[in-house]
């Protein structure tokens, strides 16, 4: 060669060019790739810092679909994943990909595990290969259209699939779409992580802030309890014998127009002092204090409602009842449930206008009996929303003391309950009581 070389000078000049041009392009595409790499990585970078800033999952999820997109040239995307782990319900986002309306789809399938045990994108004619052709899983990648899928790690856990339509453009997939996916995914999978974290903080967070809120609700009441049990025992006596003396009055001597009314004014601002100090001694009531027994609270509404049912029809009122039939019986004090439950049925008649309705309903729901109050009204402004269970805040303008639904509130407190008020979106409002069953109940 090197003979013929030297006999042929512009031969081996040819020779030199080609392989120079060869060597040149090359380092051309080498360059490229290394520039390609670059950028990759950059990208991924200044994903990674985004992903790890995004706490809120649905962004999260919405950010990896835009990337999917905007960097890969993805026709469509979307992720079918588990948003909570300690549930079996799959939930999708999508974007250009229609998914059937009854997605049945299981994070337990043969193509899982494969995807799994590869942890790394894979395209579905490499899965058609090995899984059946009845496999519904892989009915519904071919129906989608769906040309790669990635499984989301993390510690082991499978949390769902990322999955890819073609590209907008006509060239596949290249081996650098692929490690950048790959990438991506393990950056979605972390930062998903975090937002499960992020999630369970917060509901922690509100968990501790609602029981904080009840446990000043309670000491509030305790202190204005001991308060209140003082001040009453010291007042009901002399007020017991100023009730019999003017009994006594009103009974005897010459009964003129202006003593007769008089006495019947004083009668009944006593008979509002007393009703008051009643309701404040209720606060400080213990268990020990009512007869705790097996009671039917259906029956105790129903009695309930049929002492304040003419008032409501007074008032040209529609009432509403879907009590429950055969109520389980719970450990309670009828007495004071029949004073909660007239006392949120008189609110419902002197907050809904004339015309309007009051529904009451009564069922067994979570191993506790639920008791619902509604009316037709105007409902209760949002700045008052908070402060309704709290002493002496009334809305009555005078005709009322403040104390009867902070009453209600330690009754069912002491029942181990709740209570609590809701605004109706069509108007009006909602009083909704939990009484649960004890063990014993449960049983029977």
């Amino acid at each position: 060669m090197a003979n013929l070389s030297g006999k042929n000078p512009l031969l081996a000049l040819d020779l030199l060019q080609k392989s120079l041009e060869k060597k040149l392009e090359k380092i051309h595409t080498n360059n490229l790739q290394l520039k390609r790499k670059i950028f990759d990585l950059y990208t991924i970078f200044e994903i990674s810092k985004n992903l790890s800033s995004l706490l809120e999952i649905e962004t999260l999820l919405e950010a990896t679909l835009l990337t999917c997109h905007n960097q890969l040239g993805s026709e469509g995307a979307a992720l079918i994943l588990k948003l909570n782990p300690d549930e079996e319900k799959l939930q999708v986002k999508s974007q250009n990909i229609n998914f059937p309306e009854n997605l049945e789809f299981s994070l337990n399938s043969r193509i899982m595990d494969i995807l799994t045990s590869k942890n790394k994108p894979v395209f579905t004619k490499e899965l058609e290969l090995v899984v059946p052709a009845a496999n519904p899983e892989l009915k519904v990648l071919q129906q989608t259209k769906v040309v790669l899928s990635v499984p989301l790690v993390v510690k082991e856990q499978t949390l769902g699939i990322l999955v890819l339509t073609g590209k907008t453009k006509t060239e596949n997939y290249s081996p650098d779409d692929l490690e950048f996916l790959a990438a991506l995914v393990n950056q979605l999978t972390a930062a998903l992580e975090n937002a499960h974290l992020y999630e369970k903080l917060k509901e922690a967070n509100l968990e501790l802030q609602k029981a904080q809120e009840l446990l000043v609700q309670h000491e509030k009441l305790a202190a204005l309890g001991k308060f209140a049990a003082s001040v009453a025992h010291e007042v009901n006596n002399p007020l017991g014998i100023i009730k019999n003396y003017l009994l006594l009055l009103s009974q005897s001597g010459p009964k003129g127009k202006t003593r007769t009314e008089y006495l019947k004014i004083v009668q009944e601002e006593i008979e509002r002092i007393t009703k008051i100090l009643n309701q404040l001694l209720s606060f400080y009531k213990t268990e020990t204090e009512f007869r705790m027994e097996p009671t039917d609270v259906g029956k105790v509404l129903e009695e309930t409602l049929k002492f304040v049912e003419p008032q409501i029809k007074e008032k040209k009122l529609n009432l509403i009842t879907k009590i429950e039939h055969h109520l389980p019986l719970i450990k309670a004090s009828a007495e004071e449930l029949r004073q909660v439950f007239l006392n949120l049925l008189v609110n419902a008649r002197d907050f809904t206008p004339k015309g309007g309705k009051i529904e009451v309903k009564a069922f067994v729901q979570n191993k506790g009996i639920k008791i619902e109050f509604a009316d037709s009204g105007s409902g209760i402004p949002d700045e008052n929303m908070d402060k309704i269970f709290e002493p002496f805040f009334t809305t009555k303008n005078g005709k009322g003391a403040g104390l009867g639904l902070s009453v209600c509130y330690g009754i069912i407190e002491r029942h181990k309950g709740t209570i609590f008020a809701e605004n109706i979106k069509e108007g009006g409002s909602r009083f909704l009581i939990y009484l649960p069953l004890s063990q014993d109940d449960q049983q029977k």
